[in-house]
């Protein structure tokens, strides 16, 4: 299951598995571990990933301390002002 936007509510571990997903890919930047567990991280690709980037990625080299930081941030600020502040800097 891949919910729209990357938006996880509460309890989507639950719905997934009564509703027969192996798997939910999240937002939060990782690699996947073995055995993969329900809740799949990931790591963003898009139109502004630079060649230099996706290399990187692929190497296992992900800055993942990035996501660290916006975790961070969205617990002090809570989600609704998160949201709002996300969709600004759109």
């Amino acid at each position: 299951l891949a919910p729209p936007g990357g938006i996880c509510p509460r309890g989507i571990e639950t719905l997934a598995a009564t509703y027969g997903y192996a798997h939910v890919r999240s937002l939060r930047w990782d690699y996947a571990a073995e055995p993969l567990g329900l809740m799949l991280p990931a790591l963003p690709v898009n139109a502004r990933t630079t060649d230099r980037a996706f290399v990187r990625l692929i190497d296992g080299r992900a800055p993942l301390w990035l996501d660290h930081c916006k975790q961070g941030l969205k617990a002090l600020v809570g989600e609704t002002l998160w949201h709002r502040l996300r969709e600004r800097a759109r």
